[in-house]
């Protein structure tokens, strides 16, 4: 199965869409904008998360609305 793309994600997020996306198939800088995008109640949970360092995640958790943004290591 391929991964959608930044745009589409984006599109969803902003209807109210909540994700479960592989940080193994995302750069940092497309999570950040994926959570940029995320409507109040919707929650970005990004598995893998050891594939980013401790700055990325704090800066894709800052771009989400409180509570939004979750990591399984």
């Amino acid at each position: 199965m391929s991964k959608r793309n930044l745009a589409d994600l984006v599109a969803i997020a902003e209807k109210g869409g909540g994700f479960d996306l592989s940080a193994s198939d995302y750069a940092a800088t497309e999570l950040v904008t994926v959570a940029d995008s995320l409507c109040s109640g919707a929650t970005l949970r990004i598995r893998d998360a050891d594939a980013l360092s401790t700055a990325e995640l704090g800066s894709i958790a800052q771009h989400g609305p409180p509570g939004a943004v979750q990591f399984a290591f």
